[in-house]
């Protein structure tokens, strides 16, 4: 193995090296170092960082490029290992590869370089220290400079720029990790999961949500674009007229997890049910990660079945555009074209990224399992979208950083919805935006002190058309969220496992509801906190004990007082154990606490005349008032986490880690409407009774109306004489529920002769979910029923990467349920499977600077929805669960991705 003539050459942001290096080390060939088990700790993030922890903590000297690294992520690596296979599971999935170069030197460069012959290897000498510029040491001036093979030393660095003035070091970019404030912490590994830009690539996502909704972890119910076909099945779980993505770990409700942008909150969108994840462009994505695991004592009460957090590219050097388009047969015909730009001058370092998406209509008629809706009845409606990301960061000394970001996006959607040949239109304006900033100052070595500042919110305006009444509609709804936050972090006194670290803060906000339409459906409240979190190491390098290669304790606590609902303090406790070099465990126990939205307290309901509702009356009919929306009754949510994790990176087989993962929450309170397996829109035949109201008077009749923001009628005449029966469909305090369940995640990197191979399955399986609606009813069982998650969810990956191109395949899997929707008559649903694919070219991969050209395509073999019979009115006959397989079919698509 040997490493061609190293070339070292000045760049805008450090002295950097050009490397010509072999693919992989063969055996025996490692320097000790190298050879050395050390304990990790490095979360999922961008690779630049990751390689300094990894630096830091390995004692290996790195070499590379800054075109070559600076736009890649690592899922990190966490526990004690070979500091050589450490090194491989940092580079997963980065397309990039390391050699050797001495005792305690690697190169990383692209995995297209040339190998080269074995005689033609030399020792490269260790080069002088690296220069500062402004008593500050550079980003890139913490990898080593190799010097050239005939021994002479690099070209000096130039100090000065054109003009004269001192040369300024790139501003060091701060890390986010997901599900800690403290910095390089990560006892979570295995309960989180990142998609990356690349992964966005090569599995084909158009946007975040589909990202999130091909997650097993994630329930494709709630308020996504395709459910509002569900909507008319299901109720107002699935209502979605804005169109938007929301996240719903492990299928408790979009409520239940907290999304986050740079790990700080957004507000919720329209009627405050689900915040939008699609908000950012694409083009600025680094990545999103999953952390399924109670995080409320780190980000805020409400954190339940976990966070969904969205990290932006904060920094890029040069210019990308991007070109997208794609379709499914007979429709969604999707246009997507971005620019992002970034650059650094002096101190100053920024990126900017602008993006617009169109996406066509795809209509009933255009799918077998949808024919029998009445036309016209969108499936997928149309959509423009445009969206602008800046961020940036200011040095004002050795000490001190300003950074800030903004994003702002503005959808415009519209779709026809037909029922009983009442043809509705739906046009729904959303526009987003939030603004942060933080002022960064090192107190001493290890100690920050951070100061931030937030404003965020929407807009959401609906206009609505019935053709039949012809009346015409308008509502309007701002929410908004307003945070300052001041947050110190550092290392405490030592111990002899080592140094504890310590995260503190205060934070305040405000968030609430405004409408333009509806005085009831306004509401807001401040929220001011207090938090803490320590990681102790009990046990590390210096006083290791048989079985105990290392131990962490970890508590967290955090202290909110909400102006409506008062305080509430959520522990959490977690204990992160290396038992050997091959196995890593994790613990954890935490509660959370999730007051009643703005929406969910601003006692706005609406009410509705349908007739024909499947009923239990001797004409097995009825005309029934329908109460939707929420309540000032509400409560606040309580809910108790325990997960527990195991990581197994076995050193008999290089590239192979496995981990394995159980939760259960105990939640009580949970804010929802009425159990799906229990009562179904327009169909009441199987609904418990203490939700109907049988011959109300007309007096109350009148009251109930009187008190709605909207009142109106569906296949009926609006004649409140004609209605026998009332349905309380609102959202309530629901008794208790309890999920459990395991995800296991084994992955597999082989190195071969002319290229790499990835293989990667994600598995989820939930043993129990159950709901008690009223204290005193019986349980309902929800997992592996109609419009509810299902027991097994399976994504299993292949990725092959080799010179200039690669190619990826993606099995999907979910299981089959029971339709339950008439009581006592339970059918199949069968399980559904789908495969993903894709295949990409470069051309110039090893500058990361020219083309690539990406092919891809979900549902790959265009396979139909599981077939779900209907129940014997009209608002069953769709005939597939939308809330669980996807209607849209084979979707392909051809991006191209140039750079300068």
């Amino acid at each position: 193995m040997t490493a061609e003539r190293l070339v070292c050459f000045m760049n805008r942001s450090a002295i950097v090296v050009t490397l010509s290096l072999v693919v992989g080390i063969t055996p025996g060939m490692a320097a000790a170092d190298l050879a050395s088990k050390v304990h990790f700790d490095i979360s999922a993030q961008p690779l630049p960082s990751a390689l300094l922890k990894y630096s830091d903590q390995a004692g290996v000297q790195i070499a590379s490029t800054a075109e070559i690294i600076e736009d890649k992520a690592t899922p990190g690596v966490v526990g004690t290992l070979v500091a050589r296979n450490a090194l491989e599971q940092l580079l997963s999935g980065t397309g990039l590869v390391y050699e050797v170069i001495d005792a305690s030197t690697v190169a990383i460069h692209p995995a297209t370089a040339t190998r080269s012959a074995p005689e033609q290897r030399q020792t490269v000498p260790s080069p002088a220290p690296a220069s500062k510029s402004n008593g500050k040491e550079s980003f890139w001036s913490r990898f080593r400079l190799a010097q050239a093979d005939d021994g002479e030393a690099p070209p000096e660095p130039k100090q000065k720029d054109e003009s004269g003035a001192p040369k300024k070091a790139a501003p060091v970019e701060e890390v986010v990790v997901t599900g800690t404030h403290i910095r390089g912490s990560n006892t979570e590994a295995s309960n989180l999961t990142s998609v990356t830009r690349e992964d966005f690539e090569r599995a084909g996502f158009q946007d975040v949500g589909q990202a999130l909704r091909a997650i097993p972890e994630n329930f494709g119910g709630g308020v996504n674009p395709e459910t509002n076909v569900a909507n008319i099945q299901v109720g107002g779980a699935n209502h979605n007229a804005s169109g938007i993505s929301s996240a719903n770990l492990l299928g408790l409700g979009s409520g239940a997890t907290l999304t986050l942008l740079n790990g700080e909150r957004l507000p919720a969108v329209a009627e405050g049910l689900a915040v939008d994840l699609d908000l950012v462009p694409v083009a600025a994505i680094e990545r999103v990660d999953v952390l399924t695991n109670g995080a409320s004592a780190i980000y805020g009460t409400d954190a339940v079945a976990g966070v969904v957090n969205i990290v932006t590219r904060r920094s890029y050097d040069g210019v990308e555009a991007r070109a997208r388009y794609g379709g499914a047969e007979g429709g969604s015909d999707t246009y997507r074209g971005s620019v992002l730009a970034g650059g650094q001058a002096d101190n100053l370092s920024g990126v900017v990224a602008v993006e617009y998406t169109n996406r066509g209509r795809l209509g009933a008629g255009d799918r077998e399992r949808s024919q029998s809706l009445e036309a016209p009845f969108d499936l997928v409606g149309n959509s423009n979208k445009v969206s602008a990301y800046a961020a940036g960061q200011y040095d004002l000394g050795s000490r001190l950083s300003l950074s800030a970001d903004a994003v702002y996006m503005r959808r415009a959607e519209d779709s026809y919805y037909t029922y009983y040949g009442t043809t509705s239109y739906y046009a729904p304006t959303i526009s987003e935006y939030a603004a942060s900033s933080e002022l960064s100052a090192k107190l001493a070595d290890t100690w920050t002190l951070s100061a931030y500042g937030s404003l965020r919110g929407n807009t959401n305006d609906v206009l609505a058309y019935d053709d039949v009444s012809q009346s015409t509609s308008r509502s309007n709804r701002h929410n908004y969220l307003r945070s300052l936050e001041l947050r110190a972090s550092g290392d405490l006194f030592s111990l002899p496992g080592g140094a504890p670290q310590l995260a503190a803060g205060a934070a305040f906000r405000k968030e609430g509801m405004t409408s333009g339409t509806n005085s009831k459906a306004e509401s807001d409240r401040t929220v001011g906190s207090l938090y803490a979190e320590v990681s102790v190491p009990i046990v590390g390098p210096n006083n290791r004990v048989p079985l105990v290669e290392d131990l962490r304790l970890t508590l967290a606590d955090r202290l909110d007082h909400y102006s409506d609902v008062g305080s509430v303090s959520v522990p959490k406790v977690g204990l992160s154990w290396d038992l050997n070099r091959s196995f890593a465990a994790t613990a954890s126990y935490s509660r959370s606490f999730r007051a009643p939205s703005p929406f969910d307290r601003a006692d706005s309901y609406f009410s509705v005349i349908v007739g024909g509702v499947a009923d239990n009356t001797p004409t097995g009919k009825s005309t029934t008032l329908y109460l939707g929306g929420t309540g000032a009754s509400l409560t606040p949510e309580r809910s108790k986490n325990v997960n527990v994790g195991l990581t197994y990176t076995p050193e008999w087989l290089e590239g192979f880690k496995v981990g394995l993962s159980y939760y259960g929450i105990d939640y009580t309170n949970r804010i929802a409407g009425p159990d799906p397996s229990q009562i179904f829109a327009f169909d009441i035949r199987n609904a418990p009774a203490e939700l109907i109201t049988r011959a109300p008077t007309q007096a109350a009749l009148n009251a109930i109306v009187a008190d709605a923001y909207s009142s109106y009628a569906l296949s009926s005449p609006y004649d409140l004489s004609l209605v026998s029966a009332v349905v309380d469909m609102r959202n309530t305090n629901i008794s208790s529920t309890h999920i459990d369940g395991m995800q296991v995640s084994p992955a597999y990197r082989i190195d071969l002769t002319r290229g790499v191979l990835d293989l990667r399955t994600d598995f989820s399986y939930i043993g129990h979910f159950t709901d008690r609606v009223r204290a005193g009813v019986a349980e309902a069982t929800r997992v592996g029923t109609i419009f509810n998650p299902p027991r097994f969810r399976t994504r299993l990956s292949a990725q092959w990467t080799a010179p200039q191109w690669g190619a990826s395949l993606f099995w999907n899997y979910v299981d089959s349920y029971t339709d339950d929707r008439v009581a006592g008559a339970p059918l199949g649903v069968a399980s559904w499977i789908t495969f993903d694919a894709s295949v990409y070219l470069d051309f110039g991969a090893e500058s990361r600077r020219d083309l690539r050209i990406l092919l891809g395509a979900t549902n790959l073999l265009d396979r139909k929805p599981p077939f779900i019979t209907s129940t014997g009115n009209y608002y069953s006959a769709a005939n597939w669960d939308a809330t669980n397989a996807s209607i849209v079919g084979r979707f392909t698509s051809l991006e191209v991705i140039k750079r300068w």
